[in-house]
């Protein structure tokens, strides 16, 4: 592969971020980058997919410790698909998550994910909203393993009141998480 070539691939790429958010999003676990390998999918000889697989290391997921993920455009538009496949038989490399998440989504632990936005619920406020590819009005909090909306700690950045969000100190006590209070007895947000 010439030099130029694998310039122009790494710009068709997405940014890993994008990939980590779906396995996490897809697959209610945390990813973390363990390795990323270039493929090539090859059907009766013709390239049908090219592109970097990256392999996540999973923590909080009940039966795989590793999962692929990767990205291809959407013919006709400039959106891209996500595909997250776990490690799990009979997918058990890169290769053949690609071969499996290409082969319409039927495949054991193949999820794609959609090219529209998900709709979610923030666990703090209770408001619906978006996220996905390119949409970012959400996040997981990983150490709370749950979703919160972007107003949330834009509107309560210095703590969150525990009396304005009774279910909030339970529900994590419930799961073993250690919560900071600061000076005004609030709850920090997790760094």
């Amino acid at each position: 592969m010439g030099r130029l070539y694998r310039a122009m691939l790494h710009v068709m790429e997405v940014d890993v971020a994008e990939l980590k958010h779906a396995v996490e999003v897809q697959h209610g676990c945390t990813a973390t980058v363990f390795q990323s390998v270039p493929i090539k999918e090859t059907f009766s000889g013709k390239t049908v997919w090219e592109g970097v697989v990256y392999t996540f290391s999973l923590s909080g997921h009940a039966t795989a410790r590793r999962a692929y993920a990767w990205s291809s455009p959407i013919e006709g538009s400039d959106k891209r698909r996500f595909f997250a496949v776990l490690h799990q038989w009979p997918v058990t490399s890169p290769v053949e998550a690609v071969a499996g998440g290409h082969s319409g989504g039927t495949e054991k632990g193949v999820k794609v994910m959609a090219d529209t936005p998900i709709m979610s619920q923030c666990f703090i406020c209770k408001r619906p909203f978006k996220y996905g590819p390119h949409i970012y009005n959400g996040r997981r909090i990983t150490k709370w393993d749950m979703m919160i909306c972007s107003r949330c700690p834009e509107r309560n950045w210095e703590g969150i009141v525990p009396e304005k969000h009774p279910d909030l100190i339970p529900y994590l006590k419930s799961r073993g998480i250690q919560m900071k209070l600061n000076a005004r007895g609030w709850i920090d947000w997790p760094s």
